[in-house]
């Protein structure tokens, strides 16, 4: 992480903060991943993500804690609107959503089909972007004894199958699992677009500072 970039988009750099967005979108498009199915439920909470972000990034008291803080702003949007849906969308319902995955994502949505669903963040976290259980507990808010319990059952939990199921997904090593979870995945048009727009939004924001009165 870039210290420098994150004081400056904190004094109201607004370049310094899309190169910010830029440098992080991907790992926070993997996490709405681990939550939404339809691409313009992703669209939606990257847009609040970012404006969100944007507009409390002088609260941020840590710079080397930029990429924790923006993580937990999105799981935060997660949340808030999966229980705006009163549902949650599960993995099983992907096929039904609006939502695109890439052939070169395959592996990684046939993975998250048999992580379970409530761990499913906590792995991706972990594996694919090498938080450690202490900031994990701090962007999901769980005690850091939880989150290595959850892991440690996570990883029992495979060992079992492994002893079950004969098929590609399954008989993976835990390099092999970690390969793909931080495997970097190809965001759809949709969702860029929307990122781009809202960058825009930021930008108008700025030009109506400078004729503002």
């Amino acid at each position: 992480m870039d210290m420098l970039l994150v004081k400056k988009a904190q004094k109201n750099d607004t370049a310094a903060f899309i190169q910010l967005i830029e440098e992080n979108k991907a790992a926070l498009y993997k996490v709405a991943r681990g939550y939404l199915y339809s691409d313009d439920d992703i669209a939606d909470v990257m847009q609040d993500t970012i404006l969100s972000a944007y507009e409390h990034i002088g609260d941020l008291r840590t710079a080397s804690y930029f990429k924790t803080w923006i993580t937990r702003i999105l799981i935060n949007h997660c949340t808030d609107l999966l229980r705006r849906q009163k549902k949650f969308v599960s993995i099983e319902q992907a096929e039904e959503a609006s939502v695109s995955f890439p052939e070169s994502d395959y592996e990684f949505q046939e993975l998250l089909k048999e992580l379970p669903e409530n761990d499913r963040v906590i792995f991706l976290l972990y594996y694919g972007e090498d938080f450690n259980t202490r900031e994990i507990s701090e962007v999901l808010e769980l005690n850091e004894n939880t989150v290595k319990s959850r892991l440690r059952r996570g990883r029992n939990n495979w060992n079992r199958l492994f002893h079950i199921r004969r098929d590609d997904i399954m008989t993976l090593s835990k390099k092999q699992l970690e390969q793909i979870l931080s495997k970097e995945l190809q965001i759809p048009d949709k969702v860029n677009e929307r990122i781009n727009d809202t960058y825009d939004k930021l930008w108008a924001v700025v030009l109506l500072s400078y004729h503002t009165p």
